[in-house]
Order: C-alpha cells, then sequence, then structure tokens
C-alpha cells in the first residue's frame, strides 16, 4: 500500500505527518478486521490511497486502475517521442479526422510506425 497526500489551503503544516497518520489509520482498520497489517511498499505497492485535503475536507481516493499504460509494458520500442499521446489524440480529434479516411504522417518515429493504425482513446 502507497498514501499519497495533497492539499489547498490546509491548515496543517506537514503532509507527510498527515500521510503518515492517513496510512496508520488505514492500516489500524485493516487489522482490525483482517486481523493483520497490510504490507507497506511505496515502490511497487499494491494498493493506492490518495487523500485531498481542504480546509475543511479530507477526501480520500482508492486507485482501482493500477500504473499507468506507459509503464504496463504494452509498448515495446519505446523512443524519445516528441508529442505526447494524448495531445496528438487532441489535435487529431480537433481537425476532424476519423478512422475512416488515411493518416498521412510525414515526420513519423519508428514506434508510431510500428502500429497498424492511430489508437483511439475514448
Amino acid at each position: 500500500m502507497r498514501v499519497d497526500v495533497t492539499a489547498i489551503k490546509s491548515p496543517l503544516h506537514s503532509l507527510e505527518f498527515t500521510t503518515l497518520r492517513v496510512k496508520d489509520a488505514i492500516c489500524d482498520r485493516l487489522r482490525e478486521k483482517s486481523g493483520a497489517r497490510p504490507s507497506i511498499d511505496t515502490a511497487m505497492p499494491d494498493v493506492r490511497v490518495f487523500a485531498f485535503l481542504t480546509a475543511t475536507y479530507c477526501t480520500l481516493y482508492l486507485d482501482t486502475s493500477g500504473d499507468p499504460l506507459f509503464k504496463r509494458g504494452w509498448r515495446f520500442d519505446k523512443g524519445a517521442a516528441p508529442l505526447r499521446e494524448n495531445l496528438a489524440t487532441g489535435i487529431l480529434r480537433l481537425t476532424g479526422w476519423t478512422a475512416s479516411t488515411p493518416l498521412y504522417v510525414t515526420r513519423c518515429a519508428a514506434a508510431a510506425r510500428s502500429s497498424p493504425k492511430p489508437r483511439r482513446s475514448r
């Protein structure tokens, strides 16, 4: 498990201490329910918890998605990309391009050429 805390206008001065308190509270509750304390691994966590603090509230989020796609290894040839994929997708949508028309890319990296057709995010 890993806990990350962010805050806006929070009266708490130490986010590191807050992170430890949130982690301890979650671990204590899990120990009450299961009888064992969960393992804490900040490098390769099984579960990620995010806490967002404001002046009056603390909201907890449980990450159910896991690592971002670029960390999951779906692309084997990882080169330096001149443009992020989500930005490229946005540019394509602004142009009105559809998958039924050919897409000509004059400056194309080797990694992009290996993909049979552009991926479209939903």
